[in-house]
């Protein structure tokens, strides 16, 4: 037989390779609670992950997982704890004596050379495997799922194949998932008990907020921190992170500046017998309930004129988080109604109703479809309604649905392409300060990856809102371009900038407030000074309909900064202001010069730990509202109480 014949027959006899449903993108060298970890990031959706270990060695196998592109054509490569930037890190040479890649036949595999005293434990963070090395404890095996494209890492230097090669291990069981639009696969292997979670980011009751802290810690200096560390989540205390429709819509029109979206990089903790620390399985969903209790005693513009009231009330606010494996896909869902008792006004009264359903489905090569359904019913989150913060007295009931959908389709390896359009819809029980309307856009937009950690996107928008029955003045369409960069901007320093040109005609308003041209921006910028210590700053510039006198819109115009710290006796603190400048175009019948109103709001708090599953938080809020038209000065604070309590942890 020759050769030639006898490969053919031994490659029919191996049948086809298993279908490649991931590629890996990079491997970085971090920090995790003062231990060495390796970070590996991924796109797209491998199967079930497995851990074996044999002696000293440790093999961690990503099955339908081949090599991305800036691997080259490398099948194997090799990391030694004496090549930098490894030896950046002190506690690599006793916990890492080395580490090789092995892509295979329809998988891919980490090979760690490890002293007997050290251990392996793999953990799933937002956009990757964490494989956490422990000296003198158990290792574990975890059966982990994709995430969203991360930007990929440098890879490593190509070596000869190694010697030892131990067969991976998996025992197959139920796929955990972590509730935040993340999705599972169905099998998974057992995994050992991981760390309590770390005490939640005090949550913002204000117009300012903070983001969560990422639970990875950076070290060095800035050029390590550029070599070592994968990206991370954008953490957005304005908008939504990502570069998708939705984000849009919330920036541009009609959207609160102020909507608070903390994601961040959360680790997922894992209990016995692989069922994950942060929900249980009921039926094809996985539920994670929450409840927090709170008493609120504020000033508030509750009547139909702009003069504050005060009312106390306690507040209570039961919820679940479902997700659920659809396809290659999740579907993720919450559900969070707050009950008031014990007001003294009809606004304070009602019941607020916020259930939001997401799904994300990926589709083709590095390619991924989001859609979300918002839904609220609401008096008191006037903000939801009106952002720039017009509409805060004669307050009714209404309800809001917004519905979003984006397509994130790669063309090229640092190339892709997005395609998007919402709808929203706002209508009111009964009349009050603010009127129906509905909103509708659409996006196209071509991004590119810079480097690693940072992309830019130019993306054009259309967004109109069709002639209101009640506000016929309200009518508007509009054209923007916007040029934005998300990631690492700096060294520390993470976030996304978005500037750009926006031309709105509003036809049926008065003759000086018919047209809009001029700039359109966005910012969210984070910079982390510690594990749990960050400063942010947000910027926002909008035109959100109005509903006074005969404007079609007005100009908002917001920055805030807003920081986290931990203080001492245990406390975490939360603190922010913010400056909000709203100029309209029409001139005001009562003075005879267009209406402009600053906004003033600070807030502080203080939130502590008070058993394994309670939290306890006081905060303290401001706002005080200048105007020409002296109807519209009114300043009002309030202070909240607010104990929390969540069977798996905080809710963020």
């Amino acid at each position: 037989m020759s050769p030639v014949l006898a490969l053919a027959l031994a490659v029919a006899a191996a049948g086809p390779p298993p279908p490649v449903a991931a590629r890996l993108d990079g491997i970085a060298l971090v920090a995790f609670e003062g231990r060495v970890a390796i970070r590996i990031n991924y796109t797209g959706r491998p199967g079930p992950v497995s851990v074996a270990r044999s002696g000293n060695v440790a093999r961690v196998t990503l099955p339908r997982t081949d090599l991305g592109w800036r691997f080259g054509a490398g099948r194997r490569f090799e990391w030694r704890p004496g090549a930098a930037p490894m030896a950046a890190f002190a506690s690599a040479d006793r916990s890492l004596e080395g580490l090789r890649i092995e892509a295979g036949r329809g998988e891919t595999s980490l090979i760690f050379d490890l002293p007997p005293a050290v251990s392996v434990e793999v953990r799933r963070v937002r956009y990757a495997l964490l494989v956490v090395l422990r000296e003198g404890e158990p290792s574990g095996t975890l059966a982990a799922q994709a995430a969203p494209p991360p930007a990929p890492t440098t890879p490593l230097r190509e070596s000869a194949p190694p010697k030892v090669e131990p067969e991976p291990v998996a025992t197959p069981a139920p796929e955990p998932a972590r509730l935040a639009a993340v999705s599972p696969e169905p099998p998974q292997a057992e995994v050992a008990s991981a760390p309590p979670p770390a005490p939640p980011t005090p949550e913002d009751f204000g117009p300012v907020a903070a983001p969560a802290p990422r639970p990875e810690t950076t070290v060095g200096t800035a050029d390590l921190y550029r070599q070592l560390f994968p990206p991370a989540a954008s953490s957005d205390p304005a908008a939504p992170e990502a570069d998708d429709v939705q984000a849009l819509y919330s920036r541009l029109f009609p959207a609160s500046p102020t909507e608070a979206t903390s994601t961040g990089d959360e680790l997922q903790a894992f209990g016995d017998a692989g069922e994950p620390a942060d929900g249980f399985r009921v039926g094809p969903f996985r539920l994670k309930p929450f409840f927090t209790a709170s008493y609120v005693h504020a000033d508030a513009s509750l009547l139909s004129t702009p003069g504050v009231v005060t009312d106390g009330y306690f507040q209570f606010e039961p919820g679940v988080a479902a997700l659920a494996p659809l396809g290659l896909g999740t579907f993720t869902a919450e559900y969070a109604p707050a009950f008031r008792a014990g007001a003294s006004f009809e606004a304070t009264q009602e019941a607020t109703h916020a259930l939001t359903g997401t799904l994300d489905l990926p589709f083709a090569a590095d390619s991924q479809l989001t859609v979300t359904d918002r839904f609220l019913a609401s008096t008191l989150d006037t903000r939801e309604v009106d952002p720039g913060g017009e509409y805060f007295f004669d307050l009714a009931p209404f309800r809001r649905n917004q519905v979003s959908a984006n397509a994130r389709l790669s063309v090229g390896p640092r190339l892709y392409l997005e395609l998007g359009g919402a709808f929203a819809s706002t209508s009111f029980d009964r009349p009050g300060g603010f009127f129906d309307y509905e909103s509708r856009l659409g996006s196209a937009g071509v991004g590119y990856e810079l480097s690693p950690n940072l992309r830019a996107t130019v993306t054009y928008v259309y967004d109109d809102v069709p002639q209101p029955e009640e506000r016929p003045e309200a009518e508007a369409s509009a054209h923007s371009v916007l040029f934005a960069l998300q990631g690492d901007l700096l060294p520390l320093l993470t976030g996304r900038l978005a500037v750009g040109f926006r031309d709105q005609e509003t036809p049926n308003a008065d003759r000086e407030g018919r047209s809009f041209q001029g700039l359109a921006f966005s910012g969210s910028l984070t910079r982390e000074f510690g594990r749990e210590s960050t400063l942010s700053l947000l910027l926002n510039r909008s035109t959100p309909v109005s509903n006074f006198e005969q404007n079609g819109f007005y100009v908002n115009t917001m920055l805030s900064a807003s920081v986290t710290a931990p203080v001492p006796a245990s406390l975490s603190l939360d603190a922010g202001l913010g400056y909000s400048w709203n100029g309209y175009r029409v001139d005001a019948l009562e003075i005879g010069v267009p209406r402009e109103d600053g906004i003033f709001s600070l807030y502080a708090g203080l939130r502590r730990r008070i058993g394994q599953k309670w939290w306890a938080s006081a905060f303290y809020r401001r706002e005080r509202r200048r105007s020409n038209l002296d109807a519209f000065d009114v300043t009002s604070d309030g202070v909240l109480l607010q104990v929390s309590w969540g069977l798996f942890g905080p809710r963020r």
